[in-house]
């Protein structure tokens, strides 16, 4: 699978979740403002904004995103 071919360790891990995921439920497009994380998958398009062009409500009081559904 995705671990083997991208020899993912660590923190990774969870990304390539997310991956699987959407690959088992033949979803082939991701929003994140993480690109960087996901950028060396294959076959999935990545779409993405600012975090500044987040509305607030979606924001924690750091600035961090907590959690965005569209």
């Amino acid at each position: 699978g995705l671990i083997r071919k991208y020899e993912i360790k660590g923190k990774r891990i969870h990304d390539a979740n997310i991956v699987t995921t959407m690959f088992d439920n033949t979803i082939t497009k991701l929003f994140t403002i993480n690109v960087k994380d996901f950028e060396n998958f294959e076959d999935i398009e990545l779409i993405t904004i600012q975090q500044e062009e987040i509305p607030d409500k979606y924001k924690l009081e750091d600035g961090n995103v907590t959690k965005l559904m569209i």
